[in-house]
């Protein structure tokens, strides 16, 4: 699970340093959100479901476990 949200902060980070390289001006996270989707297939869904629930995308888990039940722990939130 740390990959997966690591390799999506990453990627959030190289969305800012490229549009401020071509438009000049910085993105807000919220900006950010609006560009990416998350999916994935078996274990790669239930990795996006959980990256998309923790960074507030949108997103979709085909044929994965769910996850319901992890993520509705105080832990995670």
């Amino acid at each position: 699970m740390s990959d997966a949200l690591k390799f999506t902060f990453e990627a959030f980070k190289q969305i800012q340093t490229e549009y401020k390289a071509e438009a000049g001006k910085d993105l807000s996270l919220d900006d950010i959100r609006s560009m990416v989707n998350v999916t994935g297939h078996s274990l790669g869904g239930s990795l996006a479901e959980m990256t998309a629930k923790f960074f507030g995308l949108s997103g979709a888990n085909i044929d994965g476990p769910g996850v319901q039940a992890p993520v509705q722990q105080s832990e995670y939130g």
